[in-house]
């Protein structure tokens, strides 16, 4: 049979049981759609039955009534939440109108800002917003330069609103005949202004005084700066309805929350904290709410402006991450405050309602950025930055103890790379051996740093957790434990380790040697001519080292460290345990220290920690 008909038979009888499994699974559809026809008639019959039937008419009528009364059952209890939560605060409140005084003293304070050296179009959106609106259109007429324009976007108003806009004298109206999303409606009005910077703002903001928008425009001429966003305050409100703390800030900048395994999460910095204002600040952040948000006209079409795909929410973030590209900077400016009466328009909707859409609107943002911002986020924490992120990237190290006293050389180890992470601006844990707490990692460590071999990384394993083996002696333990491949970063400490790991798993290890702190251990200049005699700092773990010969080579040999109270061999040589801190004096006090390689260590090339500081 030539190779030709060979292929030839293969795909016929390939064919043949494919076309024999297909008509396995028909048979087996029918007898499934038998069955739910034979349930569907046993289901039609229970219901028609005298009993069954009872309880569904009754339930018809009973249901509405329990689903009423757990409506108001709900509305009774948000409300008593709420007064409480008002009595609570109630010191708060008292001490508001005193707090709103000094507040509007320090914005009156603030020294004049320069004039305006660009034209600039204001866009307010709206939809019912009468009531806003007597406030704000006011407060711009009284706060901003006349040439300013003001665009107006009535997003498909009712009556009372639509009436009263077409009232207004000096601002340019847009309508929409249809209620559009917050993106579309906000490009409309960019679509008409004229000015060469577009300020956003929302129809619940009020100005408390001249100079905001001349000082959001001048940040705009901060080197790279592409947006700017006002510091916006929690107004005074009436007791049982304020949910915020009154006169606190409500939006300082927007930044990402990190959250391990997950893309990092937008929220509002500065919340509830006291206004800064005076300091003249002018702070970079991730981006700045649209609520108040000044960017130059051009640089807001450049990038398409906002995505029309949200709807009144992530918009501001997806616009200010766009705007971000290439280096550029997104800044808030201190010295422009405003209140923000949030949630006049939001609070209509129930809880459940804003939830889901608010959801939609950061899965469309995490599936269209949430990579990069993952890897911003991440690399910004690691270098120790907090423009995007105030949470430092959070470090655990493993210990036997977590007690000096306890006198484990891993504890000094650990401490020692702990300062220097500490000073990358990173958040450093010390999570230890006992008990077996250090497999109860707190939800936030981004990696763990393992200095112990026991230690069974399948047990802490979770999305987002990068786990990190640092070897530094008994290599062939290591390697030997079924979990040594499930680590995701491997370190030795000599190059002899880091090969053995090579040939006995599936790492290539990375030669990351002890080192010690020359800032800990440098000795004084003039300690040279104060030392005498020869050192040893060692501990004893049952194990003999030789000491007992090293003394009687060297009589005067001074010993430091724990476990020699027993050691009568030694015990006129033994002068007590050195606290960490102190053994920087010790070396420097002694013409020479000596030191022995423990056994662990010996084979793979690698020394105790003390030699570095000892050298």
């Amino acid at each position: 049979m030539s190779e030709e008909d060979a292929g030839r038979r293969a795909l016929e009888e390939e064919l043949t049981r494919l076309r024999e499994l297909v008509e396995t699974e028909r048979r087996h559809a029918e007898q499934w759609r038998e069955v739910a026809e034979e349930r569907r008639v046993q289901l039609e019959r229970l219901r028609q039955h005298p009993v069954i039937a009872l309880v569904f008419e009754v339930a018809n009528v009973v249901l509405p009534v329990v689903r009423r009364a757990r409506h108001r059952v709900r509305r009774v209890r948000d409300l008593a939440r709420r007064w409480v939560h008002g009595l609570r605060r109630l010191p708060e409140q008292v001490s508001a109108p005193q707090r709103e005084q000094r507040l509007r003293r320090a914005v009156a304070g603030l020294p004049p800002a320069s004039r305006l050296t660009r034209s600039v179009s204001l866009v307010v959106l709206t939809r019912d917003g009468r009531e806003n609106l007597e406030r704000l259109l006011p407060a711009l007429r009284r706060t901003v330069p006349d040439d300013v324009e003001v665009v107006v976007v009535d997003n498909d108003s009712s009556a009372p609103t639509a009436d009263w806009l077409a009232q207004q004298d000096g601002i340019t109206l847009v309508r929409n005949a249809r209620n559009l999303s917050f993106s579309a409606a906000n490009e409309r009005g960019a679509e008409v202004a004229t000015g060469e910077v577009l300020c956003f703002l929302n129809d619940d903001v009020e100005p408390l005084g001249p100079g905001w928008l001349e000082r959001l425009v001048a940040a705009l001429d901060g080197d790279g700066v592409v947006a700017a966003g006002a510091q916006l305050v929690y107004p005074r409100r009436p007791l049982g309805r304020s949910r915020t703390r009154d006169l606190g800030v409500q939006h300082a900048g927007i930044g990402f929350r990190a959250r391990p395994g997950q893309v990092p999460q937008a929220h509002n910095l500065g919340h509830g904290e006291d206004p800064r204002v005076g300091y003249g600040s002018v702070r970079d952040v991730a981006a700045v709410t649209a609520a108040c948000l000044a960017v130059r006209a051009d640089d807001h079409a450049a990038v398409g402006g906002f995505d029309d795909r949200y709807s009144y929410g992530a918009e501001d973030v997806d616009l200010c991450w766009r705007l971000r590209s290439g280096g550029r900077r997104v800044v808030v400016v201190d010295d422009a405050v405003l209140f923000h009466h949030e949630g006049a328009t939001r609070h209509r909707e129930t809880s459940d309602v804003l939830h889901r859409r608010q959801q939609r609107n950061w899965d469309l943002f995490a599936g269209r950025f949430g990579p990069a911002v993952h890897e911003a986020v991440t690399v910004e924490r690691l270098e120790g930055g907090g423009v995007l992120s105030t949470d430092p990237f959070h470090v655990a190290i493993t210990v036997t103890r977590d007690l000096e006293e306890a006198g484990y050389g891993d504890w000094y180890t650990a401490h020692e790379l702990g300062e220097q992470l500490a000073a990358l601006g990173w958040r450093v844990s010390y999570v230890e051996r006992y008990r077996d707490a250090w497999y109860d990692l707190d939800p936030s460590v981004d990696a763990v740093v393992v200095l112990l071999d026991v230690f069974d990384v399948r047990r802490v394993r979770r999305p987002g957790l990068t786990t990190i083996a640092w070897i530094r002696n008994w290599t062939d333990r290591w390697t030997s434990h079924p979990w040594f491949d499930d680590y995701d970063v491997v370190l030795a400490s000599s190059r002899t380790s880091a090969d053995m790991v090579a040939a006995q798993s599936r790492h290539s290890a990375t030669v990351f040697p002890l080192a010690t702190n020359p800032a800990r251990f440098a000795p004084p200049a003039d300690a040279a001519s104060d030392r005498s005699g020869v050192v040893l700092t060692a501990n004893h773990w049952g194990v003999d080292r030789d000491v007992e010969a090293l003394v009687r080579a060297v009589p005067d040999l001074r010993i430091h460290g724990k476990g020699w109270e027993d050691q009568t061999a030694v015990a006129a040589n033994w002068h007590g345990h050195v606290a960490y801190d102190d053994l920087p004096a010790v070396y420097g006090s002694a013409l020479l220290v000596l030191d022995q390689a423990a056994d662990h260590t010996r084979p793979y090339g690698s020394v105790n920690s003390r030699v570095f500081d000892a050298l």
